[in-house]
């Protein structure tokens, strides 16, 4: 088995090309705001205080995690991807999982 982000990394590029929206803002329409999930988001602007760290990356940028995304590729990518970035409350999180278990469904809406 060989892990590869590779379709996560592009798939973002393929939505802003096809939809002329930047990749936050098409989930924003599409998937957060519907779903009623309003904490959901890449690169959040909230204090850190409310964000948990993630690690202490001696690697590649040699400092805590705290607020950022923690994969580097990711990050290179300016904190937004599809494989990795996205932040949310629990709550939100909530929602996002019961739409997975229902099938793509939440709230009598279809979403995939």
């Amino acid at each position: 088995y060989v892990y590869s982000d590779f379709f996560f990394i592009l798939a973002p590029r393929v939505v802003e090309s096809r939809t002329e929206l930047a990749f936050p803002e098409f989930l924003q329409q599409n998937f957060y705001r519907p779903l009623g999930a309003t904490s959901v988001g890449f690169n959040p602007q909230l204090s850190p205080y409310k964000i948990v760290p993630t690690e202490h990356d001696f690697m590649f940028r040699q400092e805590p995690i705290h607020g950022t995304v923690h994969d580097e590729g990711a990050i290179m990518l300016g904190g937004v991807s599809g494989h990795a970035g996205l932040f949310a409350n629990a709550n939100d999180l909530a929602k996002l999982l019961q739409m997975y278990l229902n099938g793509g469904e939440y709230g009598g809406k279809r979403y995939l």
